[in-house]
């Protein structure tokens, strides 16, 4: 709360503008308004804009700007909600590892105050909410594979860390810096169960990640198609 209420008194006025808040909103707007697809601030050499298969989070951004009504403030307190809730999920991850309170705690707010995570969701960018998927991903991880729910809810555990995974995907490109923090969290916890478990769990996984991708996909298939076959 304090850190929203002291960055939300700045939020609409600085930086004044950036680069890459702009760039992420127009990625968001050739999707929404296909009908303006004639001009663009991200041009392609054969005239037409550039059009991302990870559209997710540009699409969240637009949305935001025009719930904002073209200000500023509207994308910028999205990303600042998208870094509170990554602190706040890896605070719960941290916390499902059985890590000291205290130094969970500790781990959380310094994401939350690391400076160049600070710039980033200050200028609108969306790492935090990459950020969030993946710790989430990581916690749903641990969660369905060490036991610490059985059953039909650690079924749902892994389906969801699958989920949350793709999402990070589909939302932006950053998502790729974190796969091994995955990676490892599947190894790290997979050493301490069954091979058979481990199988389930991963394949429960892909299922749902694949799911995700899909619903995301096949509603705009036909523009994708199209921008992806150049």
């Amino acid at each position: 709360i304090l850190t929203l209420g002291i960055h939300g008194l700045t939020l609409g006025y600085f930086p004044a503008i950036w680069q890459d808040e702009v760039q992420i909103i127009e990625y968001g707007r050739v999707f929404a308004a296909p009908q303006e697809r004639d001009w663009s601030t991200n041009w392609r050499l054969d005239g037409r804009p550039v059009l991302l298969p990870n559209y997710l989070g540009g699409l969240w951004q637009e949305a935001a700007f025009h719930l904002s009504r073209g200000h500023p403030w509207g994308p910028r307190l999205s990303s600042l909600l998208g870094a509170v809730l990554a602190s706040a999920t890896l605070l719960g991850w941290l916390l499902a590892r059985r890590s000291p309170p205290i130094l969970a705690l500790l781990g959380s707010c310094l994401l939350l105050w690391d400076p160049l995570f600070t710039e980033s969701y200050r200028g609108a960018r969306l790492e935090g909410w990459v950020f969030a998927c993946i710790f989430s991903s990581c916690w749903c991880i641990h969660t369905a594979v060490t036991g610490a729910a059985r059953g039909p809810r650690a079924r749902v555990a892994a389906g969801f860390a699958g989920a949350f995974l793709a999402l990070a995907g589909l939302i932006w490109v950053s998502a790729i810096i974190l796969l091994p923090l995955v990676a490892h969290e599947f190894v790290t916890v997979g050493a301490t169960t069954s091979p058979k478990a481990l199988r389930s769990a991963a394949l429960r996984m892909v299922v749902a990640a694949v799911a995700v991708v899909l619903a995301a996909w096949v509603p705009v298939w036909r523009t994708l198609s199209s921008s992806l076959s150049d």
